[in-house]
């Protein structure tokens, strides 16, 4: 009668038929495989997760640049729209001017305003549009006006809207 421990394998589960090659002894080589799997996996999902995200923010960010843009568009056409009026309403505004504060940047992006002529009408256009490298972003905002704009174009900030007599139009000017 065979003892335990004089079965194939030996004590300790050791085959005697592999030789001393090690041919057939893979015990731990599959945690290794398995450990290496995991970590590939855990990075391929965490670079996944920070591309995904990534390309969120910048949709986001976009958006708000775009909303804000809006804003400063329409709050400067309704200045242009009131110093219009008020230029129409007196007989000589020799110093008529608004000033409004908008801000320097939107969402981190330098901008700029541009007032256009649309020359078959007497529509103009306010064109508030990112100047930064990474974001090309334009709004446009028509104004109408009975004295006329002068076309011109002003960085974000602090801006100026005067009736200009000696031209008998409105001008949009840094402040």
């Amino acid at each position: 009668m065979k003892r335990r421990d004089d079965r194939v394998g030996g004590i300790g589960g050791r085959d005697d038929r592999a030789g001393e090659t090690g041919v057939g002894d893979d015990r731990a080589v599959s945690s290794a495989v398995t450990y290496s799997f995991i970590v590939i996996i855990t990075l391929v999902l965490t670079g996944g997760l920070v591309v995904g995200t990534d390309a969120l923010i910048n949709d986001q960010r976009q958006q708000v640049v775009t909303d804000q843009l809006d804003v400063v568009g329409q709050r400067m056409a309704a200045t242009i729209e009131t110093a219009d009026r008020l230029s129409a309403t007196t007989n000589d505004p020799d110093s008529l001017a608004i000033t409004r504060e908008f801000p320097q940047r939107l969402a981190g992006s330098a901008y700029q305003i541009r007032v256009d002529h649309n020359p078959s009408s007497s529509d103009y256009t306010v064109y508030v549009e990112t100047v930064d490298g990474d974001l090309s972003i334009a709004v446009r905002v028509s104004v109408e006006s009975v004295s006329g704009i002068g076309e011109t174009t002003v960085a974000g900030g602090e801006t100026r809207v005067r009736y200009e007599p000696s031209s008998d139009e409105l001008v949009v000017e840094d402040a």
